[in-house]
């Protein structure tokens, strides 16, 4: 399946909606850490999302979708200022200082099992 990436603003709101947004995007099917060729897992930029969806239109709901559920945990519209949605075209090559530890990893599983 086909990787998607995306680069969005939102709007600045108070409260922020930015950690609720990230903590459902897996929900979404989307993740802010990208695998590399060795296994190690990285972080991407700020608002930047990685997910693997047919199509970019699949994508595109998908990120709406996460958007509209952000709006309903926090109480106030998300306001996308911006979005680029754009299809890999290869292997992905990524600077970042962030690893993932091996321990986080399974967190967020029991968490992402917890919020079903």
């Amino acid at each position: 399946m086909p990787r998607f990436f995306v680069s969005y603003d939102i709007q600045k709101t108070t409260p922020d909606p930015h950690s609720t947004f990230l903590d459902l995007a897996t929900d979404y099917g989307f993740d802010v850490w990208l695998r590399m060729k060795d296994g190690e897992l990285r972080r991407l930029p700020n608002t930047t999302l990685v997910g693997s969806f047919p199509l970019v239109d699949d994508a595109h709901k998908a990120f709406y979708r996460l958007v509209a559920a952000t709006t309903k945990e926090v109480g106030r519209k998300v306001v996308v200022e911006k979005v680029l949605i754009v299809k890999s075209a290869g292997p992905a090559m990524l600077k970042s200082d962030k690893k993932k530890p091996k321990s986080l990893r399974l967190l967020e599983i029991v968490k992402k099992a917890q919020r079903r």
